[in-house]
């Protein structure tokens, strides 16, 4: 199975670069970009959780301590 990414950055530049260096290095992955916390939020809501989650510190709606406690909430074996 691909491995599943969910990539959360405010920066759309960012984001598209790393999502493109992921799929790179992990051919197949499935990387989903979560810009803003409502795309976070839907993405992470689906009935698959991902495999991992790559999150840039400083974001406009949070920072990636509240995106690593709202991961570690559902589920705490999702590295961050």
């Amino acid at each position: 199975a691909p491995l599943n990414v969910l990539l959360v950055d405010d920066d759309r530049e960012d984001l598209e670069r790393t999502a493109q260096a992921l799929r790179a290095e992990f051919s197949g992955a499935r990387v989903i970009a979560a810009a803003t916390g409502e795309a976070f939020r839907e993405a992470f809501a689906g009935p698959t959780p991902p495999d991992v989650v790559v999150t840039e510190c400083s974001l406009h709606w949070s920072d990636g301590l509240g995106v690593l406690k709202a991961v570690q909430e559902r589920d705490p074996l999702i590295p961050v």
